[in-house]
């Protein structure tokens, strides 16, 4: 019976894990201004700089997100890797991504996005 429940209880946790890295993280380009760890109307902010390795999508290189490229994602949590980026109502979508560095501002120059 014991080994009946680990089974259980890995098989839980597998589809966990899969959910979890199939999250769709809706964002929308933004200017930010403000002073660090601020982007418009969010304050205490974190800035994620992340590669795009992978992207699709008509609409990703006017966007800045087509592979691999740098863009910064202002979030009022921590910083996400098990995520895909969507542009609402563009075609674009970020699928692989890797962290390049957590901070309270973007780099100047970076495509910058934030959730609606």
């Amino acid at each position: 019976m014991e080994r009946t429940s680990k089974t259980a209880g890995m098989a839980l946790l597998t589809g966990v894990a899969l959910v979890g890295t199939s999250c769709t993280t809706m964002i929308r380009p933004v200017q930010c201004q403000g002073t660090p760890y601020q982007c418009n109307e969010v304050h205490d902010a974190t800035f994620c700089e992340y590669e795009a390795t992978e992207s699709n999508g008509a609409d990703c290189a006017e966007l800045g997100l087509s592979a691999p490229s740098h863009f910064c994602v202002v979030t009022g949590a921590a910083c996400v890797l098990e995520t895909n980026y969507q542009v609402p109502d563009r075609s674009c979508r970020v699928t692989q991504l890797e962290m390049i560095r957590e901070s309270g501002e973007c780099r100047p120059g970076l495509p910058t996005f934030m959730a609606p």
